[in-house]
């Protein structure tokens, strides 16, 4: 180096790259060690240089993603609770009572008899217990088919054109048969009881 050169020059000047150069007294072995041991110290000074940055600098933030809208379900009411039924308690079963046993009916009692207070005494009518059945009369002609009803009350003898042959003065009695009668013969009658004969021409 020229000791003339300025200061100024010294202090712009490019430093060159220091290689250490093996002395010429060395192997060859030791010179391909010193070259990948100095190649190593590099890669590493790169290493710890690009980690130091790293961690400066801090890994880029995350980008969060909008979490998507839940969906809104329908609101729905909640369904009325079912009331509790109770089921109702077993009928208590009760024994049918047994069939009443079969009584004999009680006689019927016999009728009162009494006798008829218009009867006169000494008359084939007095003293008769009543009431009576009628006595049969029907096929008799009408003269003599009402002796047996002379203590009964004879209302009317009605011919087959509805008239009483017992009111019209120009019918003879035995001309006149009786046919039916009203109440029935056997049928019990009080003397008072109107009776109703059915005659028809001889």
């Amino acid at each position: 180096m020229n000791s003339a050169t300025s200061g100024h020059e010294r202090r712009y000047r490019p430093a060159m790259a220091w290689t250490p150069t093996p002395p010429a007294d060395r192997p060859r072995s030791w010179v391909a060690r010193h070259k990948i041991r100095t190649a190593l110290i590099a890669v590493g000074v790169l290493l710890a240089g690009f980690w130091a940055l790293g961690v400066a600098v801090g890994p880029p933030p995350e980008k969060h993603k909008a979490a998507p809208p839940a969906a809104t379900q329908p609101a729905t009411t909640p369904a009325p609770a079912a009331k509790a039924t109770t089921a109702p308690p077993p009928a208590a079963t009760t024994k049918a009572p047994p069939p009443p046993k079969a009584t004999k009916a009680a006689p019927a009692p016999k009728p009162t008899t009494h006798t008829d207070p218009a009867a006169k005494p000494g008359t084939a009518c007095f003293g008769q217990q009543w009431p009576q059945p009628v006595p049969d009369v029907v096929g008799r002609d009408l003269s003599s088919g009402t002796d047996p009803l002379l203590c009964y009350q004879v209302a009317a003898a009605t011919a087959p054109d509805g008239h009483d042959v017992m009111q019209d003065p120009g019918n003879t009695a035995r001309l006149w048969t009786i046919t039916a009668m009203n109440p029935r013969a056997g049928t019990p009658v009080e003397p008072t009881t109107p009776i109703t004969l059915t005659v028809a021409p001889r």
